[in-house]
């Protein structure tokens, strides 16, 4: 029943949504003229993480996601893609 509303794919591959939401990150940073290491201090994070997210090779906390948005002068629903 649940894996219908979430796609054919297993519940626990997130991968392709840790991608798009790294890939709107990363436009959004770009768009802002903010570098990784610009962001990655203001969300109190080492620059690693922050490439990493934007690779969708690592999930973030929400309170993360929050300050990313403010940063990006978007919402969050944005950054996850709603």
């Amino acid at each position: 029943m649940l894996r219908s509303q979430f796609g054919s794919g297993s519940l626990n591959d997130g991968s392709a949504f840790l991608v798009a939401v790294g890939r709107r990150i990363n436009a959004r940073r770009v768009a802002e003229r903010l570098s990784q290491s610009d962001l990655a201090r203001a969300v109190g994070m080492p620059q690693s993480q922050v490439s990493d997210i934007e690779r969708g090779e690592r999930s973030l906390r929400v309170d993360q996601l929050r300050t990313i948005a403010f940063m990006l002068r978007v919402s969050m629903a944005h950054l996850l893609g709603e």
